[in-house]
């Protein structure tokens, strides 16, 4: 996968302006950190629900996959605007079990506190940090309106040889508004340590050959494909908002809720990498084989087409098609395609398929119902 990430931050420069004092205290010796404060804005990751990694009792979040995310925190002053940052893409690093931004070979990170008075506050991350990230600051107004931005973009590659670890993890917008309550009571307030949740914006498939209830085949050399070419290189552009406060609709990042500005993110081809999506081997107990692939449901222009698996039953090759309306993934959802040999050496059929969102212990939803209600 390719390594380049940009990073374009639209925004209304007259609305935006530094942190103010109280907000920041340096250390007066940069290889000292300074003592923390109560007041301290402090983070913490996911517990794991998105991740890959291995967990133990002290590692649990994204820090099984990454030790560090860039990080980006805005705050409102007044319900009219007011805007001042509070972090512009910090580093934050994994370091003595704990998740820290006071670091001695980045002096110009301070300890931030929280501003009690404040209105609002928004938190949002990319990891891994080190992406060789380009920042630009523009303006962008909308039928009179003024928005800000801070959108990421970056390449995705398919290759059936990707792992999670070779893919750019993005966080949930984390928000709070001063005196906002919601129908769950979830929204975090000012003062509280900012969890982020970080989800892998693609989908995960996988492919499985079981027997009907009394026989017995030898299958091999499966190979489950794409019947036509789609795009092997996408671009992912992950849009935050720092300003307007939109109407939240339905999102495949945020789980909805009703005080929370949108975040969106979306999906482009690069022109002339196109090819056939391969997957070539299947899930087993011995190999737990995943495929890492984009959204193609979230691709309007570019929806998958039907898939053929090819397999040697007892040395006899035949084949199964799932056709295209099962193929159409979303991002952070995984997809289990289940097929059956119903008799030794003749016949295979496309028998089910599992969508679960990309979670651990989360109940199977839609099994073999194609794509309702996804």
């Amino acid at each position: 996968m390719k390594k380049h990430l940009s990073t374009i931050i639209l925004t209304v420069l007259c609305l935006l302006s530094c942190s103010e004092a109280k907000d920041d205290i340096p250390s007066p010796n940069p290889d000292v950190p300074p003592t923390p404060d109560a007041n301290m804005i402090s983070f913490s990751s996911s517990d794991s629900n998105w991740q890959e990694g291995e967990t133990n009792t002290r590692a649990t979040g994204l820090e099984t996959l990454y030790k560090d995310f860039r990080v980006f925190g805005y705050k409102n002053t007044s319900n009219s605007g007011g805007q001042q940052i509070v972090m512009d893409g910090y580093k934050v690093q994994w370091v003595n079990n704990t998740w820290e931004y006071i670091l001695p070979d980045i002096p110009n990170q301070h300890m931030k506190i929280w501003d009690f008075s404040a209105v609002s506050y928004r938190f949002f991350a990319m990891a891994p940090y080190n992406h060789g990230a380009i920042t630009n600051i523009e303006s962008s107004t909308n039928e009179g309106e003024a928005e800000a931005y801070v959108t990421f973009t970056t390449n995705y590659d398919f290759n059936n040889q990707e792992s999670a670890k070779n893919t750019p993890y993005f966080s949930e917008l984390w928000y709070s508004l001063k005196g906002a309550t919601n129908e769950s009571n979830t929204m975090p307030k000012i003062g509280e340590q900012v969890k982020l949740v970080f989800s892998p914006l693609i989908a995960k498939v996988r492919f499985l050959i079981t027997c009907a209830t009394g026989v017995k085949a030898i299958v091999t050399e499966p190979k489950f494909q794409a019947t036509s070419d789609t795009p092997m290189q996408w671009d992912i552009t992950v849009k935050y908002p720092t300003i307007t406060d939109a109407k939240t609709q339905e999102s495949s990042l945020l789980v909805d809720k009703s005080t929370i500005p949108i975040v969106s993110f979306s999906f482009s081809p690069v022109t002339g990498s196109t090819g056939k999506f391969l997957f070539d081997t299947q899930f087993t107990e011995e190999n737990q084989k995943w495929y890492y692939v984009p959204p193609m449901a979230d691709a309007s222009e570019h929806k998958n087409k039907s898939y053929t698996l090819t397999a040697k039953i007892d040395g006899h090759e035949d084949t199964a098609t799932v056709p295209a309306e099962y193929m159409q993934w979303k991002a952070g959802y995984q997809y289990t395609y289940v097929f059956k040999v119903l008799e030794a050496g003749t016949d295979i059929i496309f028998s089910d398929m599992q969508v679960e969102k990309w979670e651990r212990n989360t109940p199977a939803d839609n099994q073999g119902h194609g794509t309702g209600g996804w």
